[in-house]
């Protein structure tokens, strides 16, 4: 521990936010199974602490394990349906694994608890366009245009796709 941190030790004494700051300095340096050990120490006191659960998930994404960082999110999410941010990353895992499916479906499952965020609409839209055949090109200009409806000032990706 270096000096800095057992000041704040000293200071605050321990508390699961300086535990996880350890945590992310541990990634920071690249000492990612270290990081794995605080983070589970942390889920052993609190196995609800979402924050520890999902920077486990960034370090298994990070070390390169993609297949357990699908499967820990898959988990995650089977606790916290409703995080919205956490389907996108298993979107974002299922996209780079070539699943468009699952990729679909997550967004999806995104747009049930934020159905006014044109974002969502046109990652949608950009996952029904990489399948490429036609039903998904129409499907996807549907998405392309809701995401134009809801933000038409800064959008041209949608504008581009709409096409």
């Amino acid at each position: 521990m270096d000096w800095a941190t057992r000041k704040i030790f000293s200071t605050f004494g321990s508390s699961w936010r300086l535990n996880r700051l350890i945590g992310m300095k541990r990634e920071a340096i690249g000492d990612n199974e270290e990081s794995m050990v605080v983070y589970e120490n942390m889920l052993e006191k609190d196995p609800n602490n979402r924050a520890a659960l999902k920077r486990q998930v960034t370090v298994l994404r990070t070390s390169g394990k993609l297949s357990e960082a699908t499967a820990h999110l898959c988990w995650y999410l089977k606790i916290y349906l409703s995080d919205v941010d956490a389907w996108c990353e298993l979107a974002d895992l299922y996209i780079s694994a070539g699943s468009y499916p699952q990729a679909i479906y997550c967004y999806n499952e995104a747009l049930l608890y934020e159905k006014s965020n044109w974002a969502l609409y046109l990652r949608l839209g950009d996952v029904y366009y990489t399948l490429s055949d036609e039903n998904s090109m129409l499907t996807a200009r549907h998405y392309y245009s809701k995401s134009l409806t809801l933000n038409s000032k800064h959008n041209v990706r949608a504008m581009y796709g709409e096409r």
